[in-house]
């Protein structure tokens, strides 16, 4: 399966601060958590595949497609390195 172009929000500057949505929420999960780190770090919160803005694209099949997803993120940002966190996935 190709990657998915997913749906993102990036608030903030500094180090890259990736925050992973629980399943089966999206990105909304952590919006007081992004505005509190925007103000230390430049916080990136996808909603990955068949979820939030991304509901369009069809659903990952395993965790390695979503990782796959983010890894692209990350290229198309041009980050080459970044603090992940999540809760649940």
């Amino acid at each position: 399966m190709s990657r998915a172009d997913l749906i993102f929000d990036d608030t903030g500057s500094g180090e890259p601060l990736i925050l992973l949505h629980a399943f089966p929420l999206d990105g909304r999960m952590w919006l007081a958590q992004k505005t509190d780190l925007a103000d230390s770090a430049r916080v990136i919160v996808p909603d990955l595949r068949g979820f939030g803005r991304s509901a369009e694209l069809a659903a990952a099949r395993s965790i390695d497609e979503y990782a796959d997803d983010v890894a692209a993120l990350l290229d198309r940002l041009r980050i080459e390195r970044a603090t992940i966190a999540g809760l649940s996935m």
